[in-house]
């Protein structure tokens, strides 16, 4: 059976394919921007360095890591002592790291408890609910 058009129907539903993954990888890639913005700029102050340290990359397309490099993000992000907090609904790879803190020497039992500043939970926080506004969006404006 030949059906005329099909192959230039199928090239257009490939290209509006692509546009799309263009599409949600650029607002993936903003929004973590933004993310990294607000978690350095809720981050401890001090000498910098933490904020100096967060920053993201690209994994894949529509794949962005937001990240810290300094060793100490962990108490600072969670605290440490009878302050430590482990936010639940953060993703789970982050939440394993401040549970294995906690309960680690430098966590829990730590005697100088330092208050959670949670400023990566805010940032993650924020960029999840942008992306549940706009991805939608994204994906209905072909419809």
């Amino acid at each position: 059976m030949n059906v005329k058009g099909l192959n230039k129907l199928i090239k257009r539903i490939e290209k509006a394919e692509k546009d799309v993954e263009r599409k949600i990888s650029k607002e993936i890639e903003s929004t973590t921007l933004i993310a990294r913005n607000t978690a350095i700029e809720n981050a401890p102050k001090d000498k910098g360095q933490l904020r100096q340290g967060i920053n993201f990359k690209k994994l894949r397309n529509t794949a962005f890591q937001l990240f810290s490099q300094m060793h100490y993000t962990l108490p600072q992000e969670f605290g440490t002592g009878s302050k430590i907090d482990v936010p639940t609904d953060i993703p789970e790879s982050l939440r394993q790291a401040g549970l294995k803190f906690k309960f680690s020497k430098f966590g829990a039992s730590n005697p100088r408890s330092i208050t959670p500043k949670l400023f990566m939970t805010k940032a993650y926080r924020e960029a999840k609910q942008r992306l549940e506004t706009n991805l939608p969006k994204i994906l209905n404006e072909r419809r």
